[in-house]
């Protein structure tokens, strides 16, 4: 006879699968990532791994879910320790926290036209819901901590957001695009993700705040 595995079992095995997609997935991109190997990494077979993420996308989804909630609370810490005076500050600090988050970023380039594809309804409608309560700490984080974003949060971390996967997307390069990279005249595109995010960041901060303000 089986042994009945209890809820606090149950709560652990699920987090130490968390933990082990996490891990896979800082180290490779999410295709090559199997929940075979997930669940070998734990030593579990596979079907046991479906009794608690019935997919890939969900799993990782669950990931994110979790290492967006850390990014946040890092970045609530940077910006108490070290109060915004400027436009400049509040980008630097949101693009440095995030670039400390490489996985966060990997996983936002993906989430809308890959990891969001093959869930069921009822998950979707859950990962959104988190989603905007993320949003809305995020918001209250950024108001908080520079007046001129009043009223302005969501759109701001939304707008952020956009951002990140798009540099993202442009800052990540294979080893054969970085030795391409290399040739002389291509050192434009030879672009690092937090400086770039940062730049862009306090422009589009002084487009939303200077819009407030009606100039």
């Amino acid at each position: 006879m089986k042994r009945a595995i209890g809820d606090d079992q149950k709560t652990r095995r699920r987090l130490d699968i968390i933990e082990s997609a996490k891990a896979l997935l800082s180290e490779r991109d999410f295709e090559s990532v199997t929940l075979t190997e997930v669940a070998s990494r734990l030593g579990l077979v596979k079907g046991t791994l479906y009794q608690y993420f019935p997919t890939k996308e969900a799993l990782a989804l669950e990931v994110l879910e979790r290492e967006t909630g850390l990014w946040l609370e890092d970045l609530g810490r940077e910006l108490e320790a070290n109060p915004v005076r400027s436009n400049g500050d509040l980008a630097g600090a949101l693009a440095a926290s995030l670039a400390q988050r490489p996985l966060v970023v990997s996983l936002f380039s993906i989430v809308h036209i890959r990891l969001e594809k093959n869930l069921s309804p009822e998950r979707l409608v859950a990962f959104k819901l988190k989603s905007a309560e993320a949003l809305e700490s995020g918001s209250d984080l950024l108001e908080s901590s520079w007046p001129p974003l009043a009223g302005k949060g969501k759109e701001t971390i939304l707008a952020f957001y956009g951002l990140a996967i798009g540099i993202g997307h442009l800052t990540e390069h294979s080893a054969s695009i970085e030795t391409a990279l290399k040739t002389p005249g291509l050192e434009v595109f030879r672009l690092d993700f937090g400086t770039q995010l940062r730049k862009t960041m306090t422009w589009l901060l002084e487009g939303i705040i200077s819009q407030g303000s009606g100039r």
